[in-house]
């Protein structure tokens, strides 16, 4: 594993701890009270022009922490085998090495959920940051680092909610490096606007006493804290 992605993925596995560690108060929630739910869900990418793979989907999930009616922190992962790739554009985009061979993708990170109303039907908005991994039949695997931020819709239907949600999926990537066995080969990675949209099925495991009784959080906290800063690569990293 290259030294910078084992960085990040152990950066990312801290902050999801934290995270949720934050957002239980030391001695007085009692573990009850954080509902608890898993969302298995299906998305699918409509790629940036840049990048010849077609348009396909993803499946896997998300665990919800729901903190109050407001909050939710949902670790995810999702997961595509045998990715396809427009053979037409894929020369060009992805330089002769891409010809006859395929790709594995997935993605995992830590989003945080703000639901806008309660009810049947609410109305909800989400970001989040994790790794975007693509791994060739052969060759070198890449991690990029991803965010996400969008928003959808969730509704009940009997005991269950469905939630249809469309989201913005964002990383830097050379495509001429994706199947070249030299990772440092190609030339500047640069930013891939992607849109995803999708649905899932929530299923609730556990009723938080907030869920019902009480507007907004009871003995929880769940900061938000806004950061800006700037990447420098190392020179021979040959990224901008």
């Amino acid at each position: 594993m290259h030294p910078f992605s084992s960085v990040c993925r152990r950066a990312l596995c801290a902050a999801a701890f934290i995270s949720v560690a934050s957002a239980l108060p030391a001695a007085s929630l009692a573990a009850q009270s954080v509902g608890f739910s898993i969302v298995p869900t299906a998305e699918r990418i409509q790629w940036s022009d840049n990048i010849a793979f077609e348009d396909d989907w993803l499946y896997g999930g998300r665990a919800a922490f729901r903190f109050g009616k407001a909050v939710e922190l949902q670790p995810f992962y999702f997961t595509g085998r045998k990715y396809g790739i427009d053979v037409s554009r894929a020369p060009t985009l992805f330089g002769p090495a891409s010809t006859g061979r395929t790709i594995d993708l997935e993605h995992y990170g830590l989003a945080a959920q703000l639901n806008l109303a309660s009810g049947n039907i609410v109305p909800f908005i989400r970001g989040g940051g994790g790794i975007m991994r693509f791994k060739p039949d052969t060759g070198n695997r890449q991690d990029r680092l991803a965010v996400t931020a969008g928003g959808g819709i969730r509704f009940g239907i009997g005991q269950l909610q469905a939630e249809l949600f469309a989201e913005h999926l964002g990383f830097r990537l050379d495509p001429l490096r994706l199947f070249s066995s030299d990772s440092l080969t190609g030339g500047t990675s640069v930013r891939q606007k992607n849109l995803v949209y999708g649905g899932a099925i929530t299923i609730p495991l556990t009723v938080a006493p907030d869920d019902e009784d009480v507007d907004g959080l009871r003995g929880a906290s769940a900061p938000i804290e806004p950061f800006v800063g700037r990447m420098r690569f190392d020179g021979d990293a040959g990224l901008s």
